[in-house]
């Protein structure tokens, strides 16, 4: 999910997401497509990126690095995901 910029000199080229590994960025594209349906957190995220003027696919991709940040913190302190409870959560 590192960006790439496409500058040279004075010319301030549009940044790309390219390099690494094409499968985990596919699956993260779609866990954040899943998440920003479903889960109340990155859906005010998302909410809030476009409230700025932020394009569909820029908050898109925010909310995958989002998740990426996520995942790697909870490999690294091995703990499950738990997500805050709210009031309209529903009990599984």
């Amino acid at each position: 999910m590192a960006p790439f910029n496409d500058d040279s000199g004075t010319h301030a080229g549009q940044r790309h997401i390219r390099g690494g590994r094409s499968k985990v960025r596919v699956g993260l594209y779609q866990a954040a497509v899943a998440a920003i349906r479903h889960c109340p957190r990155m859906k005010a995220y998302y909410a809030a990126l476009k409230a700025k003027g932020k394009a569909s696919r820029v908050a898109l991709i925010a909310i995958a690095r989002k998740i990426l940040v996520l995942a790697n913190a909870m490999i690294r302190d091995m703990l499950p995901y738990n997500p805050p409870q709210t009031p309209f959560a529903k009990n599984a």
